[in-house]
């Protein structure tokens, strides 16, 4: 029968007269993925966060007419907590008030608060029959009935109207469960449980970067909830978006309340991985993941919050407590079939395999991630896994040829989604793009990236803004490759001022001490020796304070110290950071990769130092053939081992061989970089050295000159490398006999070295030259400063020791043939 609706200006009615309005009965109260109801009138499930369907509004509509019939509701809790244990455990509050109320109406309410879903009424039909009268049993109590039924036609009414305004004011409690003053302080104190230095410093930027995201979200919350009162399809997608950013966020807390010192390093850089919130009221069907059916829902959801808590566990740092739940997961979504969610989790699988340090299970979980998004036509995934499979194949495994097929992949993924759209793949894919090229010795092309990148970065507010860092430590790195010093020091300057006021790092953060590291290295590169030793130490003293002593973190310092130690004449300590270095890089990198060969040929350098010219060469060799399996035999990344192996054979008397290295890493840097190119004049000098070596002093004259004019041009008139030049320069005009063109290029490249604390193998070079130059011009007045010279340039290289020894020898020779006449002529 057509049944009338009861509102609150109706008159009372029987039961069987009163039906649910039609919004109740012909259509479903709850939106798959959004949250409604208030927190007293919340079914149990629903406060857990599970799904919720049709059973779940019987369970308010239940609480809603206790509370009618006895004057209280069923269930009482202070917090979100002990209300939902309360409904669980079906602890009842005693009714306030008498009330003849029907039995059979009594168990149809108690049947509709039931803790177990499946144990209410199978659907708000059902519930409805059982509350109307039997037809014998009318007549008996209709005047009890005429007071029950207005109530329940006003409880249909209250829950239809009042849960639009109510639920509003449960999303602000649900928050406060997950970021709460109460959470708040927990997490405070287990920071401070820690006793590290910087654990202070890195809870003051997390509690204000999810205080922030917090006020946030609650926000945008509210305002969804108010305006789905119309059901507009955005509003919803703008409530299910933020629901999912809110598992993120619940996932990220739920591990920092229980932070231990790794957690405590990596937590700036958790908060700062959430994604942020402002999308999901920007663009929402973007901001949303591919939604399952309404069936699969449930089981979709609950996986994806496991997925959150995955990632809270990786960007922790707990690689091995990701992959542990990763691989669970992928065992509970088998047979799911639902595409997305598989690809969402391989990727999280993969990415995790290769932080800790597994390339190649990586790239093949990456793989697999990327068929599933493509079959699932997630886009955003798609764009994701390619990003990921160049830093794999490329930055991890150093495969660089298939690298640079992927990127044509990548940009096409993300040109797909659109730039603009969504800035924090683009940003990602700049700055993969950047370290690929910057590998391969291609500068100006990641100079490019680089600064797209940070440009994109520096306008986008969420997780791209910590990219600027990043970014400009990339630049600085280009900078550092094509031998501008002053600039590559200024971007790690900038870099990590952005980083202090970003909150992303603090002076005791081990974090730092990565930037340390390019902050020494050209700290060394500008002569400023005792500051780059100071800093390489502080970057190693965070890093191994914080860290094991063969985490991947530690192999740079080791590395760079290592050649600072080798340059100061402590081989056997510049061996041992080389040797760990070279072990970590292997463990993490793999044997081909880059910055394995650069350890090799440090370890190799050492025993060139050393006089252990067979060891020196093995390892150069090794390291060529490593560098050539890496990025193939074209590339400029080769110059390196090149350059070290002309040095080699030139030391060990085959001066053709070392012509034929160095001419090849000569050709493989104009290659890429031009003719005229700053980074060639190292090689030309080191051809100049071959030159001088075979008496071809001609062609050294003109090398050194060329090498002169570039690093004038590049570097400015005092770098450090002007001084070699001017040294090569003076070496070349005093084989030709010259020494009257020699003397004030050696007097500028001894001022040079004078200003800034250089190699003092080096510097004492230009003093023995210049002793040499002064003895050699026909005026006898600068024999008694070619004496001085001569002491200085022999306290230098003995200071050296084994790596100055054949320098020592020259002098030395040189001293006895001459110095016994300096008495007779100063007489």
């Amino acid at each position: 029968p057509s049944h009338p609706r009861v509102s609150g200006h109706a008159a009372p009615a029987s039961l069987d007269t009163v039906m649910a309005p039609a919004s109740l009965v012909d259509s479903p109260l709850t939106h798959s993925g959004a949250l409604l109801g208030t927190p007293a009138y919340m079914a149990p499930e629903q406060l857990q966060g599970h799904g919720v369907d049709a059973r779940s509004d019987q369970f308010s509509f239940c609480v809603a007419l206790y509370e009618a019939l006895h004057g209280v509701r069923p269930f009482e809790g202070r917090t979100l907590e002990a209300l939902g244990k309360a409904a669980r455990e079906g602890r009842m509050r005693a009714p306030e008030r008498e009330s003849k109320i029907p039995a059979r109406v009594r168990r149809a309410v108690l049947r509709g608060l039931r803790a177990q879903p499946e144990e209410r009424f199978p659907s708000m039909e059902a519930l409805l029959t059982e509350l109307a009268p039997c037809a014998g049993r009318r007549l008996a109590w209709v005047g009890a009935s005429a007071a029950v039924a207005c109530l329940v036609g006003l409880t249909v009414g209250y829950v239809a109207a009042h849960r639009r305004q109510a639920r509003c004011d449960l999303e602000a409690e649900r928050l406060t469960t997950i970021w709460g003053p109460e959470r708040r302080a927990r997490t405070h104190a287990a920071f401070l449980a820690t006793g590290k230095p910087f654990a202070a410093a890195a809870w003051e930027a997390v509690a204000s970067t999810l205080d922030g995201h917090a006020d946030t979200w609650r926000e945008l919350r509210t305002d969804a909830c108010t305006a789905s009162r119309d059901a507009s399809h955005s509003s919803w997608q703008t409530a299910a978006c933020l629901d999912t950013r809110l598992w993120h966020l619940a996932a990220v807390v739920d591990v920092l309340e229980k932070a231990d010192a790794r957690t405590v390093q990596h937590a700036p850089q958790m908060v700062a991985s959430l994604e942020g919130v402002s999308g999901c009221r920007d663009a929402p069907e973007l901001a949303n993941r591919p939604q399952p059916p309404d069936a699969l829902r449930p089981r979709v959801d609950a996986a994806r919050r496991k997925l959150a808590e995955a990632r809270a566990h990786m960007d922790a740092g707990n690689h091995p407590g990701a992959l542990e739940e990763t691989t669970a997961l992928l065992q509970d979504i088998q047979g799911l079939d639902y595409r997305p969610l598989e690809a969402e989790v391989l990727t999280l699988h993969g990415y995790a395999h290769g932080l800790a340090g597994k390339p190649m299970e990586a790239e093949e979980h990456l793989y697999k991630a990327l068929w599933a998004a493509e079959a699932g036509r997630d886009d955003e995934t798609v764009a994701r896994v390619w990003n990921l499979l160049l830093w794999v194949v490329g930055d991890q495994m150093a495969r660089m040829d298939e690298a640079n097929r992927l990127v044509h992949h990548a940009r096409a993924a993300v040109e797909r989604l659109g730039r603009e759209r969504f800035p924090h793949i683009a940003t990602d894919l700049h700055l993969r793009m950047g370290g690929l090229l910057l590998v391969q010795g291609r500068l100006d092309e990641a100079d490019r990236e680089f600064t797209q990148g940070l440009e994109l970065a520096r306008r986008t507010a969420g997780p791209s803004r910590p990219r600027v860092t990043y970014f400009l430590t990339g630049l600085g790195r280009v900078r550092s490759r094509q031998l501008r010093a002053e600039e590559a020091l200024a971007l790690y300057q900038e870099a990590q001022a952005y980083a202090f006021q970003e909150r992303q790092w603090s002076p005791e953060h081990p974090v730092l001490a990565l930037n340390l590291n390019n902050i020494a290295t050209e700290l060394l590169a500008l002569g400023r020796t005792q500051e780059a030793l100071d800093t390489f130490q502080r970057s190693l003293a965070l890093l191994e304070a914080a860290r094991a002593k063969d985490h991947a973190s530690l192999a740079a310092p080791l590395n760079n110290l290592a050649g600072l130690l080798r340059r100061e004449g402590r081989l056997e300590e510049a061996r041992s950071h080389y040797e760990r270095a070279l072990a970590i890089f292997e463990r993490s990198k793999g044997t081909d990769h880059p910055s394995t060969v650069t350890a090799l040929g440090g370890l190799g350098m050492v025993a060139y130092d050393s006089d252990r010219l067979d060891e020196a060469l093995a390892h150069n060799q090794q390291a060529l053939e490593r560098i050539q399996r890496s990025v193939g035999q074209g590339s400029p990344r080769l110059e390196m081992s090149l350059r070290n192996l002309g040095l080699i054979h030139l030391r060990a008397g085959r001066p053709a061989v070392a012509r034929r290295n160095l001419t090849q890493a000569l050709g493989l840097l104009q290659k890429a970089n031009g003719t005229d190119s700053v980074v060639t004049c190292g090689v030309v000098r080191d051809l100049a050295r071959v030159d001088l070596e075979t008496g071809a002093f001609r062609a050294a004259l003109t090398r050194c000159q060329r090498a002169l004019a570039l690093d004038e041009a590049a570097q400015g008139d005092d770098s450090p490398d002007v001084a070699l030049d001017l040294a090569c320069l003076g070496e070349a005009h005093l084989s030709l006999r010259a020494p009257e063109q020699a003397v004030p290029l050696l007097e500028r490249a001894r001022r040079i070295h004078a200003r800034v604390w250089l190699d003092r193998k080096e510097a004492a070079r230009v003093s023995f030259l210049l002793a040499r130059a002064l003895w050699e011009r026909p005026a006898p007045e600068g024999r008694e400063q070619a004496t001085a010279l001569i002491r200085e340039a022999k306290a230098w290289l003995e200071a050296q020791g084994l790596r100055a020894r054949r320098e020592h020898d020259e002098l030395v020779a040189w001293q006895e043939r001459h110095l016994p006449h300096v008495s007779e002529v100063t007489r």
